[in-house]
């Protein structure tokens, strides 16, 4: 079902945020997920840290932030989930050189 949703959310609506699973184990009940450098929590930290005021920092973020906002959306009136757990904890944060990329968990 996650990996389904996932490839629909993209497919329809052009909603790359979610994780799709890489794998799954029904006997020992896992699901294998990619690996994430650090929560939005931490990456916040770090920002602020940085003291920045680059621009594409910040167009970056609005991206990404609104890319999130879409996908509650179509979680709620497409799908009928309510995700009632949004945190900094669950949002999942990979570093690349050109952009960054948020994950809901």
């Amino acid at each position: 079902m996650v990996g389904e949703g996932a490839l629909r959310a993209g497919r329809t609506h052009n909603i790359r945020g979610f994780i799709a699973p890489l794998g799954f184990s029904l006997q020992q009940r896992q699901i294998v997920f990619p690996a994430y450098d650090m929560d939005l929590g931490k990456y916040i930290g770090q920002l602020a840290s940085l003291r920045t005021t680059n621009p594409s920092v910040s167009t970056a973020l609005h991206q990404c932030f609104t890319e999130l906002a879409r996908a509650v959306v179509f979680l709620n009136t497409t799908c009928g989930i309510s995700h009632l757990d949004i945190k900094c904890a669950n949002i999942l944060v990979m570093l690349r050189s050109d952009a960054v990329s948020l994950r809901r968990a």
